[in-house]
């Protein structure tokens, strides 16, 4: 036992991992308690209902059982279990929410590349920095592929690897192949442009 566990924990982690009836109910106890933090937390999403709330709750309680011993006590166990539950909820429909973002709508963003680095914030202030954003645009436009496109801008909406890899219907490994070959290939135009890492660096420094 942790030093560091409150008394009221300790009910909980004997009763979980327990057997027979004693388990069954305090699996019941924490579900029930599961699915009404996750109602209350999620009640202004509209596209949640009940039934999801439920296989949220299901799901979390299946992560934190087989996590019972990663438990150290900083908080309550309620506590830390509802946290898991939110963590596992709004990870699953950020998931979705990618899973049915439009492969064309995101080769469209892809498209746009180019011409939006044309129409920065703030406009280049060295003729090096001019120089080196035609460029760019120029490689982006004529040396990536559509997809290769498409991920950069999905990178620069921050969105996470498993989401774009989703989204470009590709596994996580596939999408960092799409992306390391889109910087070589950039890196290799600008340098038979005559630019050097040296220069970027030089002209970008604040």
């Amino acid at each position: 036992m942790l030093p560091s566990l409150v008394q009221d924990d300790l009910p909980w982690l004997q009763s979980l991992r327990a057997t027979g009836d004693a388990q069954a109910s305090a699996v019941r106890t924490l579900r029930a308690l599961l699915v009404r933090a996750l109602a209350s937390a999620l009640r202004h999403r509209a596209e949640v209902d009940a039934s999801q709330v439920e296989d949220f709750a299901q799901d979390a309680l299946l992560h934190i059982l087989r996590r019972l011993d990663d438990f150290e006590g900083r908080s309550k166990f309620t506590t830390w279990a509802i946290a898991i539950a939110i963590d596992t909820a709004m990870s699953q429909l950020r998931r979705r929410h990618w899973q049915n973002i439009s492969l064309d709508a995101l080769m469209a963003q892809g498209a746009e590349l180019a011409p939006l680095l044309h129409s920065t914030a703030e406009p280049p202030d060295t003729e090096d920095q001019r120089r080196l954003l035609s460029l760019l645009r120029d490689s982006i436009s004529r040396h990536l592929t559509d997809r290769q496109r498409a991920a950069i801008a999905g990178q620069l909406q921050g969105l996470s690897v498993e989401e774009l890899a989703s989204a470009l219907r590709t596994t996580p490994g596939g999408l960092y192949k799409l992306i390391h070959d889109a910087r070589r290939a950039l890196k290799k135009h600008l340098l038979a442009s005559g630019i050097t890492a040296s220069q970027i660096r030089t002209a970008f420094a604040p």
